[in-house]
């Protein structure tokens, strides 16, 4: 399983992902497609993670959250979407997910 370079992983999220509407995690939707922009405002590799702030919402009542993805593997970045199909954890919202046995899903979409 090939594993990146974290400060390399963040370097190429923040250049390629300014912005994602679909956040889905071990294949299910955790927002409504397309129901929110989120913005990504920073990105960092802290220890084993990759870690993404999200912002959306309008001006006047903006929400932020991090995205955490803990020891990702096998992933693509591209203009507009990050596919990472291994992490052994990932936090979002509050919510905990850890890997889904035998799921053939990637652990994190965005676009």
């Amino acid at each position: 399983m090939k594993k990146p370079a974290l400060k390399e992983l963040a370097n190429a999220v923040r250049s390629d992902l300014k912005e994602c509407g679909t956040i889905q995690i071990w294949g299910g939707d955790v927002v409504r497609p397309n129901d929110e922009i989120f913005d990504i405002v920073h990105v960092a590799a802290t220890g084993p993670a990759l870690e993404l702030k999200l912002s959306w919402g309008p001006p006047e009542s903006k929400r932020e959250e991090i995205l955490r993805i803990d020891d990702p593997g096998e992933v693509e970045v591209s203009k507009g979407s990050l596919i990472i199909k291994y992490a052994s954890h990932i936090r979002w919202a509050g919510g905990d997910f850890p890997p889904h046995a035998g799921s053939s899903d990637p652990a994190l979409l965005l676009r």
